[in-house]
């Protein structure tokens, strides 16, 4: 089979990725945490705007992976051997495996996710 979807383990876990992708970037919207309903003068907002992307960042680099590290191992953890062994210690079956591929995508989905918000 060369589809990863052969196990509901793998489309939980891709439910999952892209949940969390949808809402960082419902979250990360530097603006949209902006009070902008008011005049502000230049240096509050330059303050507002380095607190909201300080937030951002932390999120984006602390948070959101931790998230889907989690997301990942708790859909794959009742999974044995196979393709998507979480505990597969040969460099060579892990290259052919279908994990290998998983984790791409998740990669892939998570620079999309960050593309759209830059």
């Amino acid at each position: 089979f060369a589809t990863l979807r052969v196990r509901p383990e793998v489309v939980m876990a891709l439910h999952g990725v892209k949940g969390s992708c949808e809402d960082r970037l419902a979250q990360e919207n530097v603006f949209a945490s902006l009070d902008l309903s008011r005049p502000q003068r230049l240096d509050e907002f330059r303050q507002a705007q380095k607190a909201a992307t300080g937030q951002a960042t932390t999120n984006l680099q602390e948070t959101w992976p931790q998230h889907v590290h989690q997301t990942v191992l708790k859909e794959f953890e009742s999974v044995g051997k196979g393709w998507f062994n979480l505990q597969e210690q040969r460099q060579d079956l892990y290259r052919q495996g279908k994990l290998r591929k998983f984790l791409i995508l998740v990669r892939l989905l998570q620079q999309d996710m960050l593309r759209t918000i830059a």
